[in-house]
């Protein structure tokens, strides 16, 4: 059912592409050139969507090769550190319990780390993009006048984001990739893997009609929300584990 779902998403996302690319159902006279002068015949509009990068499905393979390098680099990071978290789990004795519970925080651990840097790339590309919703700007730094949420999907459907936020959302979405592919292969079957497998399906769902319908601006900010709280979720996690009673 999950799949079958996912493929009536998908020709939607086929229908949304078909109609986005039709310039004759477009104004275009509510289109800007990248000097900020309006459009001024329908001949240069149709020039714009030529020259436009359009989102297409061979750039999914991004995610894929990102999920590929997330699963490596975290397989490393756990078995580097396993002995130091084991030897800092609440249980003296050793057993199978202490084992089982050392793996599974140091796999918190490594989640919360991953979120960091997600969310830290996603700072970096979000406050310099021309949409950055004001509540999320820093302080300290300089940032266009006319810059702000008002901004977001300005030009739509040719949304003028930049390749690195486009770099970013492509590889965070590799993440979810590689968890998908652990709960079906890799991951012990529990009596919640019909739930679980319905959350990675609909999140790598999401994702990708975000990204191929042209609406990233809107899905990168729902991951950076999301990744925010994912930190300290796992951090907490992993750390209750441990004998630091401080934390």
């Amino acid at each position: 059912m999950v799949f079958v779902f996912a493929t009536f998403i998908f020709q939607k996302v086929e229908n949304v592409h078909s109609v986005q690319r039709n310039v004759e159902r477009y104004d275009f006279t509510k289109f800007v050139r990248n000097d900020g002068k309006k459009v001024e015949s329908r001949s240069e509009l149709q020039e714009m969507f030529g020259k436009y990068r359009w989102p297409a499905y061979q750039d999914l393979w991004v995610s894929v090769a990102s999920a590929i390098v997330i699963f490596s680099v975290q397989s490393i990071f756990e078995k580097v550190l396993y002995k130091a978290v084991y030897e800092c789990m609440k249980d003296k004795e050793d057993s199978p319990v202490k084992h089982d519970r050392a793996g599974k925080a140091i796999t918190h651990l490594a989640k919360s780390i991953y979120f960091l840097v997600s969310t830290i790339a996603g700072t970096v590309v979000l406050q310099k993009s021309s949409f950055v919703p004001n509540m999320l700007k820093l302080p300290g730094l300089k940032y266009e006048s006319n810059s702000g949420q008002q901004n977001m999907l300005h030009n739509y459907p040719i949304v003028p984001y930049s390749e690195n936020l486009r770099l970013v959302f492509l590889s965070t979405m590799g993440y979810h990739v590689m968890k998908t592919a652990e709960q079906l292969f890799l991951d012990v079957k529990r009596n919640d893997f019909l739930e679980m497998m319905l959350h990675h399906v609909v999140t790598l769902v999401l994702y990708s009609s975000s990204y191929l319908i042209n609406q990233v601006e809107i899905g990168i900010l729902v991951v950076y929300c999301h990744d925010w709280a994912d930190i300290f979720g796992h951090f907490v996690k992993y750390a209750v584990e441990t004998n630091f009673e401080i934390l």
